[in-house]
Parts: C-alpha cells; structure tokens; sequence
C-alpha cells in the first residue's frame, strides 16, 4: 500500500545501497545519554564520490547516521522516540585521524555494509570548531577504561566479569593470533583493545606511545579481562585487524628489528596510515 512505499522510499533516502539492510531502530529514550549530535557529510561509495549530508549521534559507545535529527537534551514535543539508523563505528574498538581542518576518518575493524560497523568513513563538518569537537567526543569514547567509558557506563561495576586469562585461554588466543600484528614475533603477551590485536612486548612499547586514542595496550598476562574483549581478539584478531591497517604492499618489520624501524613502521601503519586498504574508503 502506499503508507508502505512511503515508509521504503523514507529509509531509502537515508542510507546508501550497501547500508540499506542493515537499519536499526533504535530507542532513544531506552538508550543511555547521548553524548553528541549533528549534522556531518559522509563522502559516498558511488563512483562519483560525493558528499551526503547526514545526522550523525554517538549513543552507547557506536557511531550512527540516520536522516532524522531529535533534540540532544530530550526537552521539547519534538523528540522521537524511535528512529531508523545505521552504524558506522563502534568507537571503543575504532581509531580516529583529522585530515583537513574540517574532514576527519573513522577507522574500525571489520568490513563496511555489515551493520555492526567497520571500514573507512570519511567525514566532512560544516566548520573547524564542530570537527575539533567531534574528534575530541570521539577520543574520549576510544580513551575510555577497560570496560567503562568516562562518558557511557552501561553496566554496573559490581555486575562486570573480570578474568585472569590462564594458559589454556592464550592457547586458543593464538590458535587465532600466533604472532605479533606488527612484526609477526611468535606468542604475543600483549593486546591493543581498540585494535583488536595482539602485539609483542616490543611493539607494545611503541603503541603506547601512540596514545591510548590510537593504541588502547594491556597485558594478556598481568591485567584482568573481560569476556568481551577477549572475544574481539578471537572474532577480529590480527588478520581481520592487518587487512584493514596493512594491504600487503608493505612488508612487516622483521623481529628483531630495532626500536627506530618499528617505531618508524608502526607509525606509518597507524597514525600515518600509509599502508591502509584504499578499497575499503
């Protein structure tokens, strides 16, 4: 009937072709504090590469745009209840690069156009000072703790799991990840939450240099875990991880290869973002 092919052609206004499957509905007024709104131009997968001007917000920790904007503070007749929307990121385990004053990517692993986030988006705010605050919102999201976001907490502290991560678990941890992301050292005992891989003890050095909103480092062996994150590193792991970060043109640094070459290579590969798979933008 016609109210249906109204509501199709309203969802199809709001998405691209790759996204269309994968709309949400989300309840905003069930859902935890919305920490930011607005408006941002998503650079298109279409052969002509344009801009789409899109309302983006950031809820429970994931990125989403939709077509309909709603008032951030939730204080006027007009605010929706529920709305269509589709997941760009989920920002604990993403990363986050200004290009230009007013353009900045969103990096996550996984694939675009599966619904749960991943790829390269590429966005566009209409001025520098809007830009500089979506970047710094979405830092503090990646800065967040282990488990708890200083901006989204939706769990209680005293419901969460923590697990020491025995032999037998780092076993199965590297029947996934056997070596080292970044240099391919054999049985890693270090992890980039964020990332979603697992790392030498070397390396890790040179990722905590990064920042924790670039490289979020912890110890398989002398931090407490969640399941969660535990999970990541089995579902995304190094590979998924490295098809995103490295697109096999540049060869990974030897392993025994001195402080200046990895800091050089790790760089480059995550803050530089030389090697990034160009078929995922």
């Amino acid at each position: 009937n016609n109210s249906n092919k109204n509501h199709k052609n309203s969802i199809d206004m709001l998405v691209e072709k790759e996204d269309y499957d994968h709309i949400q509905t989300i309840d905003i007024k069930k859902s935890l504090s919305i920490v930011k709104a607005g408006y941002l131009h998503k650079k298109s997968t279409s052969v002509m590469k344009d801009w789409l001007k899109r309302w983006f917000f950031i809820i429970d920790g994931k990125l989403f745009y939709s077509n309909q904007s709603f008032n951030i503070q939730n204080d006027n007749d007009t605010f929706h209840e529920e709305i269509h929307a589709y997941q760009v990121a989920n920002l604990l385990i993403s990363t986050v690069k200004q290009v230009t004053s007013k353009e900045f990517q969103i990096i996550s692993p996984g694939q675009r156009g599966t619904g749960k986030g991943g790829g390269v988006y590429e966005l566009l705010g209409d001025n520098e000072e809007d830009v500089s605050d979506w970047i710094r919102v979405i830092k503090l999201q990646i800065e967040g703790s282990l488990v708890d976001s200083s901006i989204n907490n939706n769990i209680s502290n005293n419901s969460i799991k923590y697990i020491t991560i025995d032999q037998k678990i780092l076993n199965e941890l590297y029947n996934y990840n056997p070596t080292c992301a970044d240099c391919n050292s054999p049985s890693p005992t270090w992890a980039s939450l964020n990332l979603c891989i697992m790392i030498c003890i070397e390396c890790s050095g040179i990722h905590r240099s990064l920042g924790s909103h670039i490289s979020k480092v912890r110890s398989l062996t002398l931090d407490k875990w969640t399941e969660n994150y535990i999970q990541l590193l089995i579902t995304i792991g190094n590979k998924k991880s490295n098809s995103i970060w490295d697109n096999e043109s540049a060869s990974s640094i030897p392993i025994n290869a001195p402080r200046e070459i990895r800091e050089s290579y790790i760089t480059n590969k995550y803050i530089n973002k030389l090697y990034i798979n160009k078929n995922l933008i």
